[in-house]
Order: structure tokens, then sequence, then C-alpha cells
């Protein structure tokens, strides 16, 4: 190698000072590098995004995000049925989460620990899903159940609950994998 040449690990690029055309083969030769770099991380988070795929539409399911949004009303301790209605299928649910909100919010109690995000499980049916909520360990609600599997249907194209119960830490169900 002499002096007009740059070297690189095993590749040699010519110095643009001393040679005519140097700079055109050193931008070629960044532009495959870069190409090449582009290439392997796209390669790199397919992979990654292969792994992942299976598992995203438990967690992205829409009766997944429902289920996340009644939660986060249930815990600023919402006293109004309207704030839950949207989300239950039966208005005398909303008023009853309504009803033991106040209770608890006269109590200076929170109405729930914190969750684990929502995921569906299973589908039940085309109109059917069941949506798992794991609970936080909190040593203020030390009988608060592992989790809780909320059964959702889709009415007039909005998941609304139908149904809860409580799960123990043996029966809790993986999320749901594309098929």
């Amino acid at each position: 190698m002499d002096e007009s040449e740059t070297r690189t690990d095993d590749l040699v690029i010519p110095d643009e000072a001393t040679e005519p055309g140097a700079a055109a083969v050193r931008g070629r030769v960044l532009l495959y590098a870069a190409l090449a770099a582009v290439a392997v991380a796209a390669i790199g988070l397919g992979s990654w995004a292969v792994l992942q795929a299976p598992l995203w539409p438990a967690y992205s399911h829409p009766a997944a995000t429902a289920v996340g949004k009644v939660l986060h009303v249930r815990s600023r301790l919402s006293t109004d049925a309207a704030d839950y209605a949207p989300y239950v299928l039966d208005s005398a649910v909303a008023t009853a989460l309504a009803d033991d909100s106040a209770g608890k919010r006269a109590g200076d109690s929170s109405a729930i620990p914190d969750w684990k995000r929502p995921y569906v499980s299973m589908e039940t049916s085309a109109g059917a899903v069941d949506v798992i909520v794991v609970w936080k360990r909190s040593s203020v609600q030390t009988s608060w159940p592992e989790a809780n599997r909320f059964k959702m249907v889709l009415d007039g194209g909005t998941w609304k609950m139908s149904d809860a119960e409580t799960l123990d830490e043996l029966s809790v169900p993986e999320p749901m994998r594309r098929r």
C-alpha cells in the first residue's frame, strides 16, 4: 500500500487528492456499506418481528384495548356510570361500578391494584373473546386475585364486557397466538 491509499480493514480506498475519480469510488463504497448495514439491520429486525408477531394481536386486539380503558376509569374511582357505560353490556353493571367507586372514594381506598397489559387469551366466536388481566401484587390489596378473565362481546361494533371471573395463578391462560 502506498501513501496515496487509505486502508480500512481489508478495503483499499484511493486517496481523493491524488487520484482522479477517487471521490466517486469512495462514495460508492460508502453507499454499499450503508446499504449492507441497512440490509443487516432489516434482517435482524425482521427476525425480531417474526418472533414477536405471534403475540401482537393478543395485546392490540380492540377488546383488550377496551378492557384497558375501563381499568383506567375504574382506577380513577369514577362515580359516573356514564364513564363505564361504553365498556359494559349491562347498564346495571355500569351503575354498580360507579356506586362501588363512590364507596371506595369515601373510605380512601383504591379501587383496583395496578395491572399488567390486558391481552386476549382466546377467541370464543367471531364476536366474542376472553381478555385476561393479570394484577400486580400489592401489599395493600393482598386478597386480590391473581388475574381476571373478562368475557368481551362485540355489540354494535364496540367491544363490551358481558361477564368476568377470577382466576388463580395456575389457571391464567397464555396470550392468544396468531393462527
